[in-house]
């Protein structure tokens, strides 16, 4: 069982997270901080190997896991279009187009 944002929970982390290249999981300021003192500089000056890791971190905070940076690059990343961000199954909302017949 995940736990929410607010209260995180130990378990052992999953081997693997499911990403959509389309859509990185979603953020927070604090955690866009975070990110940034533990690379040890901005968030726009990430190279392509720690924003991977950032946005296997970020996957992992929004399954309700409180993932060391470190754990991060040690997890399988998966990357499938049309995953829900927040836990990696599919999507459960319809695209836009579908809501606003574009």
């Amino acid at each position: 069982m995940a736990a929410t944002d607010n209260a995180l929970t130990s378990l052992p982390l999953p081997t693997q997270v499911t990403i959509d290249p389309a859509s990185a999981p979603l953020h927070t300021p604090r955690e866009m901080g975070l990110i940034s003192s533990f690379l040890g500089k901005a968030w726009a000056d990430m190279d392509a190997h720690e924003a991977e890791q950032a946005g296997v971190w970020l996957a992992l905070r929004r399954m309700g896991f409180d993932p060391a940076w470190d754990d991060a690059a040690d997890i399988l990343v998966e990357y499938r279009a049309g995953v829900n961000p927040q836990n990696g199954g599919p999507q459960t909302t319809s695209p836009g187009s579908a809501d606003s017949g574009e």
